[in-house]
């Protein structure tokens, strides 16, 4: 079984040379079972900080 999980936001974040908020975090997240009992984890947003920081 894989796990997926995408969402989107309100514009929240300024692109490079930006000069307003016209893109989201958009969090995403997959996990994968692997090989003897490990397992794939990815947990991440696509800005380079955490809202409010």
């Amino acid at each position: 079984m894989i796990g997926m999980s995408f969402t989107n936001t309100s514009p929240l974040v300024v692109p490079t040379r930006g000069k307003e908020r016209t893109l989201g975090t958009n969090p995403l997240s997959v996990a994968a079972p692997g090989k003897d009992g490990d397992s794939f984890v990815l947990d991440t947003a696509t800005s380079a900080v955490a809202l409010g920081k």
